[in-house]
C-alpha cells in the first residue's frame, strides 16, 4: 500500500512537472512568435525603405522633388507601428535611412507640404487601429513631420489642401474609433493647429473645407452617433458647426 501511495505521488508530481513545462513552452512559443512578427515587419519595412532610396536616386536624376518623396514614405511607418507597437522604436530609428528628422526637409516645398498632409491622415488611421500606440506614433510624427508652426502659415492653396487632407483623415478615423477622439485631437492640434483668424485667412479656410467636407459627410453617415465629436472638430479646426444651425 505504501508503495502504491508512493508511486501515485511520483506520477502526480510528474504530471504537474510536465504540465508546468508545457505552460512554459507555450509562453516561450508565443514570445518567439511575437518576436518573429516584429522581425518580419522590420525586415519588410527595411525593404520598403531600400526601395524608397532607389526611387529617390532615380528621382534625383530626373530633377524631381526628393523631399516630397521622403515624407510620403512616413505614412507606411505609422501603419507598421500600428501593426506591431513592440517594434515601434526600432522602426522609427530605421527610417533615418530616409532622413533623421523633419528639419532636413526645410523649407518645405509645395509638394512636401501636401504629402505631409497625406502622412498626417495616415497617422490618424494608425491611431484608429491602435490607440494604445499613441505615444509611439506621437514620437514618430514629431520626429518626421514636425509640429505646427503658425509663423509658417500662408494663404497659399497648397497649405489649405494639405490641411484639408489631414482633417479628412481625422474625420474618418474618429468615425471609425470615437473612443480615441481625445488622442487624435491632441495630435491634430500639435501637427496642423486649430483655427485662428490671426494666421488663417478665409481663403485658406475655404480650401481646407473643400478637401475635408467629403470625408465629413461619409463619416457622419458611417457613425451618426459620433456627430457631436465630428462637430467639435469642425468648430475647432474649420470654424464651422453643423449642429443646431
Amino acid at each position: 500500500m505504501r508503495n502504491l501511495i508512493f508511486g501515485m505521488s511520483i506520477l502526480l508530481f510528474s504530471i504537474a512537472f510536465v504540465s508546468c513545462n508545457n505552460d512554459e513552452l507555450d509562453n516561450i512559443e508565443k514570445e518567439v512568435t511575437v518576436l518573429q512578427d516584429s522581425i518580419d515587419i522590420i525586415n519588410n519595412r527595411h525593404k520598403i525603405l531600400l526601395d524608397s532610396v532607389s526611387s529617390i536616386i532615380a528621382t534625383l536624376n530626373k530633377g524631381e522633388d526628393v523631399n516630397a518623396i521622403k515624407i510620403e514614405q512616413i505614412g507606411s511607418l505609422f501603419e507598421a507601428i500600428a501593426r506591431q507597437p513592440e517594434a515601434a522604436y526600432t522602426l522609427i530609428d530605421a527610417n533615418e535611412i530616409l532622413y533623421k528628422d523633419y528639419t532636413e526637409l526645410l523649407p518645405f516645398s509645395d509638394k512636401t507640404i501636401i504629402n505631409r498632409g497625406v502622412a498626417i491622415a495616415e497617422l490618424f488611421d494608425a491611431l484608429a487601429r491602435q490607440p494604445e500606440a499613441y505615444s509611439k506614433l506621437d514620437s514618430a510624427a514629431t520626429k518626421y513631420l514636425g509640429l505646427f508652426d503658425a509663423t509658417s502659415m500662408s494663404d497659399d492653396y497648397t497649405e489649405g489642401k494639405a490641411r484639408g487632407t489631414a482633417l479628412a483623415g481625422l474625420f474618418a478615423s474618429v468615425a471609425r474609433q470615437p473612443e480615441a477622439h481625445g488622442k487624435m485631437d491632441t495630435i491634430a492640434n500639435k501637427l496642423i493647429g486649430e483655427y485662428n483668424a490671426s494666421y488663417m485667412s478665409n481663403d485658406l479656410l475655404d480650401v481646407s473645407k473643400a478637401f475635408a467636407t467629403g470625408s465629413l459627410s461619409e463619416s457622419i453617415a458611417r457613425q451618426p452617433e459620433a456627430d457631436s465629436l465630428l462637430n467639435l472638430i469642425c468648430i475647432r479646426y474649420l470654424n464651422f458647426s453643423f449642429i443646431n444651425k
